[in-house]
C-alpha cells in the first residue's frame, strides 16, 4: 500500500506557526490562508465554500469507493497564554489552549500524505478545517454549504492532557455531552430596603429557583444517565439599601441522553414558572440549545481498536466527558456514522488552561494514527 515517502514537510514547524498565531472563532483568516497555502503547494483540491474562514480539502482516490470525512477545528480561545514556549502566542489575549493547533497540523499532514497515495486509494476523503468550534456554530455553517451530502463516515481527534503520548482514548456510544445554556430574568418591584412590603424583591424567588433547579436532576434522573445542571452566575442589585427591580441567573445543562435532555428543559420551565407564580413576579426564560451529544459508532470503535493494534499505538477505553463538541452536527445531518477519538498529548495542565501544552511527540504519533485510520476506513 505504501510507497516511498517524498520529502516530508516539517510538521513541527507548522504546528508552532499555528500555536503562535491563534485567532478566535470566525476570525481565523490568517489560519485559513496558511492552510490554503500548504494545500495549494501540494496540489490538493479545495472547495469554494463562500465562507470567510474555514476550508474543505478533497482527496479523490483513483478507484471508486465510499466518501468519508475528517474534521479538524482551527479556532483559538480568548485566553492569555502563560507558557514559556519560544513559539507562544503573539496575539494578545488569544491562545490555542484546546489543541486546535495540533488538530489542524494533523489534518494537513494526513491530507498531504494521502494525496501522495491517491493512485492507490478507493473512494474520497474530505478534510474539514472547521472554524468556530469553541462558539459551537462552526459545524452548522460547514454543513449548510451542502458540500458533504455524500459522506457516510466522519472522523475527529481531540487532544487529551489526561492521556500519555501514544495512547488514544476511545469509547462506544455517547462520548461528549449535549450542551444547553439558560438565562432566567426575574422582574419584581424595586423599593427602598427599609420598606420591602411596598415592593416585591426578585431575590427570594431567584434563591428558591436556583435551589430547586440544582436538586432537580439528582431526584428525577437515573444515576446511570450522566446529567449536570450548573448555575454559574447570579446577579441582582448594585447597592446595600435598595431592593432591585430585577435580577437574573444563568448557567448550563449537560446531558448524554436525548430523552433526558427533553425532560430537563420541560421540567426547568415548569419549576421556574411555579415559583414565579408563588412569589407573584414576572419571569423570562431564555434557553439556547447547543449541539447534541457526540455518539460514537460501535463499528468505528471496533475498527479504531484494530488500527491501533496494527500501527503499534495503545488504545484505552475512556469515560464520557460532560464537555461538548459540535462534531455531533455532522452526524445528525445525514445520519452518518462517526467516531471522536482522544489523543494523548502528555499529562499536564487541563484544556482551556493558560499553561496548556502539547508534547511535540504527540504530533507525529497522531499523524501516523490518523493516516492509518483513514486508509483502513476506505479499505473496509
Amino acid at each position: 500500500m505504501r510507497e516511498k515517502r517524498k520529502e516530508e514537510r516539517d510538521w513541527n514547524a507548522v504546528f508552532q506557526w499555528f500555536h503562535k498565531h491563534p485567532e478566535l472563532g470566525f476570525e481565523e483568516k490568517m489560519t485559513t490562508e496558511k492552510i490554503k497555502e500548504i494545500l495549494k503547494e501540494e496540489n490538493i483540491e479545495t472547495l469554494n465554500l463562500n465562507l470567510d474562514t474555514g476550508v474543505i480539502a478533497v482527496i479523490q482516490g483513483a478507484k471508486e469507493g465510499k466518501s468519508i470525512a475528517y474534521r479538524a477545528d482551527i479556532d483559538g480561545l480568548p485566553i492569555t497564554e502563560k507558557t514559556n514556549l519560544a513559539y507562544r502566542s503573539v496575539n494578545t489575549g488569544m491562545m490555542h489552549a484546546c489543541g486546535h493547533d495540533l488538530h489542524s497540523t494533523i489534518a494537513l499532514a494526513a491530507a498531504v500524505r494521502l494525496n501522495r497515495l491517491k493512485s492507490q486509494l478507493c473512494g474520497k476523503i474530505y478534510f474539514i478545517f472547521q472554524p468556530g468550534e469553541e462558539v459551537a456554530d462552526g459545524a452548522k455553517r460547514i454543513v449548510q454549504t451542502g458540500s458533504l451530502k455524500e459522506v457516510t463516515e466522519y472522523y475527529a481527534l481531540h487532544a487529551d492532557p489526561d492521556l500519555p503520548v501514544g495512547t488514544f482514548g476511545i469509547k462506544e456510544g455517547a462520548v461528549m455531552a449535549a450542551v444547553d445554556k439558560f438565562q432566567v430574568i426575574v422582574k419584581g418591584k424595586g423599593v427602598h430596603a427599609a420598606t420591602p412590603y411596598l415592593g416585591n424583591s426578585p431575590i427570594p424567588p431567584m434563591i428558591q429557583m436556583v435551589s430547586a433547579l440544582q436538586n432537580m436532576i439528582p431526584n428525577k434522573i437515573s444515576a446511570l444517565h450522566p446529567c449536570v445542571l450548573t448555575v454559574t452566575q447570579i446577579n441582582a442589585g448594585n447597592t446595600w439599601n435598595v431592593i432591585p427591580e430585577e435580577g437574573y441567573f444563568q448557567g448550563t445543562v449537560r446531558s448524554m441522553n436525548a430523552e433526558d435532555r427533553k425532560w430537563i428543559r420541560n421540567k426547568f420551565a415548569k419549576t421556574v414558572q411555579a415559583i414565579s407564580d408563588a412569589y407573584e413576579v414576572e419571569v423570562d426564560i431564555q434557553w439556547y440549545a447547543g449541539p447534541s451529544a457526540v455518539v460514537n459508532s460501535r463499528e468505528l470503535v471496533d475498527r479504531m481498536e484494530f488500527v491501533c493494534e496494527k500501527s503499534g499505538a495503545k488504545s484505552e477505553r475512556i469515560e464520557s466527558a460532560m464537555i461538548s463538541d459540535d462534531f455531533s452536527i455532522y452526524l445528525e445531518d445525514n445520519h452518518a456514522k462517526g467516531i471522536y477519538i482522544r489523543a494523548g498529548v502528555g499529562k499536564g495542565h487541563p484544556l482551556h488552561h493558560p499553561e496548556f501544552q502539547v508534547d511535540r511527540e504527540a504530533i507525529h504519533r497522531s499523524i501516523e494514527l490518523v493516516e492509518n485510520m483513514l486508509i483502513t476506513a476506505l479499505e473496509k
